[in-house]
């Protein structure tokens, strides 16, 4: 099925658009438009509206989307393409935290130990894990990892 054919079984209008911008993007071979210049296409003020429609847009089956922290690539399953790859594929800020419950999960006799070490610390155990993930980086360039 052609991305017109598509486009013709959307009944929002604002579907329509930010489909069509997608759509155009795949076809130039660009990166997928941002959530800001598609608010600005459909005239919404709200970030949500585009991140929404995005959502509707993969629900339905009509594009597949690869999210990352600032950017996102999108496929278009009507002409078989994606969008260009972005420049900063940094994960979600989501996807990187580390939670106690997450290392519960794990390792609990271990994540009981960071979480004691943290509070002897005075610190938060956010602050505690990050000071042992540059800990450990810095161990790792020692011995050449």
């Amino acid at each position: 099925m052609n991305a017109s054919r598509v486009i013709d079984r959307l009944e929002d209008p604002w579907e329509m658009m930010i489909y069509r911008a997608i759509v155009q993007a795949a076809r130039e071979g660009r990166e997928c438009p941002t959530c800001d210049d598609l608010c600005d296409l459909i005239g919404s003020a709200s970030v949500t509206s585009s991140v929404q429609i995005i959502q509707r847009l993969e629900r339905k089956n009509m594009i597949k989307v690869r999210r990352y922290q600032r950017s996102r690539q999108v496929y278009v399953h009507a002409l078989d393409a994606w969008t260009k790859e972005p420049a900063n594929k940094s994960e979600p800020w989501r996807e990187q935290a580390v939670t106690l419950s997450a290392l519960k999960a794990e390792r609990p006799d271990e994540a009981i130990e960071m979480q004691i070490e943290a509070d002897r610390r005075g610190v938060s155990l956010a602050q505690y894990l990050r000071t042992c993930v540059w800990a450990g980086r810095a161990a790792m360039e020692r011995v050449g990892l």
